[in-house]
């Protein structure tokens, strides 16, 4: 349209349908900042979800990448994760009773633990506990007031393979006895047994012997039953020794070892013990061993060939398996030395 000039006017066309010169098109005003929130809102929603999927991971899938990481780290460092140093894991076997009781049946729930057919005794219910426990705070001597997987399965072993082993008559010595159970009963199955242990254990085991009506003095010669009970400390072994080795003519035949490596401080004595014990190939030894760190199992069987010794774990089979008397981590190896080995 064309505005006619008039008086003191430009004489200039002027379209009212477009904004005049040097004016701001409100139109586009208004959509550039929507476009530019709904980008910073979607922006906002990729981060969320992408925070939220790392989030919802499953705590398995947490735990998978937690160890992994722990797994490697420990194993640039070469060393293994810290320990208790005893691991027991729960009761496998029944809950039984060692207690001798007058004119009463085992406790609630307990049953008698027995080897060919007679009950073993531990502890004499009639009398005062306090003369049936280990007070010393050395850990080493506390560990012997407990009952522990190993002893089970090899007394139960002794008893399934007491004909194999002809165990009637023979000389054997059980170290770090405790509680003793695989030395009673190797006597109950006709052995003639001397039962080691650190000098504060000494006067729990004599108790526990006598309970169990096994000393020699009151069976006789004819019958199996614990000849010896001494002191026996393997890292002071040698005085010990003086007192406890046979002459040469009368050499242990068996060495019975449950559970004795509990700490890596004490396999290197151990083993000297077991060495100067068992000095000919003629003593075999029975060691009844918890898997607890592959470090010190490792150790263990390094230290016992270095001593000249071999060994073989005792084929599952041979085990009191059918009544329940295993354990996956429980394992019980026999070693020996080669026949053609000359004595260090």
């Amino acid at each position: 349209m064309v505005a006619e000039k008039g008086p003191g006017q430009s004489n200039f066309f002027v379209d009212a349908s477009k904004p005049p010169p040097n004016t701001i098109d409100s139109s586009r005003l208004s959509i550039k900042p929507i476009i530019m929130l709904l980008g910073l809102r979607l922006v906002f929603l990729l981060l969320v979800f992408a925070m939220s999927t790392v989030s919802i991971a499953s705590p398995e899938a947490r735990i998978r990448s937690i160890l992994l990481h722990r797994q490697q780290r420990l194993q640039q460092q070469d060393v293994e994760p810290e320990r208790p140093i005893l691991l027991i894991e729960g009761a496998r076997f029944p809950a039984f009773d060692f207690a001798r009781r007058k004119g009463a049946a085992s406790a609630a729930g307990g049953v008698s633990f027995e080897i060919d057919g007679r009950p073993v005794y531990l502890v004499d219910n009639g009398e005062d506990g306090a003369k049936w426990e280990l007070k010393d705070e050395e850990h080493t001597v506390r560990t012997a007031g407990s009952i522990w997987d190993c002893g089970i399965i090899l007394s139960k072993y002794l008893e399934k393979q007491a004909t194999t082993l002809l165990l009637r008559g023979r000389r054997i010595i059980e170290l770090g006895a405790g509680k003793s159970l695989p030395g009673l009963s190797a006597a109950i199955l006709g052995a003639r047994v001397t039962l080691t242990d650190a000098p504060g254990v000494v006067p729990l085991i004599r108790r526990i012997v006598a309970l169990n009506g096994l000393d020699a003095q009151l069976r006789g010669p004819e019958v199996g039953a614990v000849e010896r009970v001494e002191a026996l400390d393997w890292i002071e072994r040698d005085q010990y020794l003086l007192t406890i080795l046979p002459p040469t003519e009368e050499l242990f035949d068996l060495i019975l070892c449950a559970d004795v490596v509990w700490v890596e401080y004490l396999i290197e004595p151990l083993v000297a013990t077991l060495s100067a014990l068992a000095r000919t190939s003629a003593t075999q030894i029975l060691l009844a061993h918890q898997t607890r760190s592959t470090r010190v199992d490792a150790r263990l069987f390094a230290e016992l060939n270095r001593i000249g010794f071999e060994h073989e774990a005792v084929p599952p089979g041979d085990l009191a398996r059918e009544d329940g008397f295993w354990k996956e981590t429980v394992s019980i190896f026999r070693v020996w030395r080669p026949r053609d080995m000359k004595k260090e």
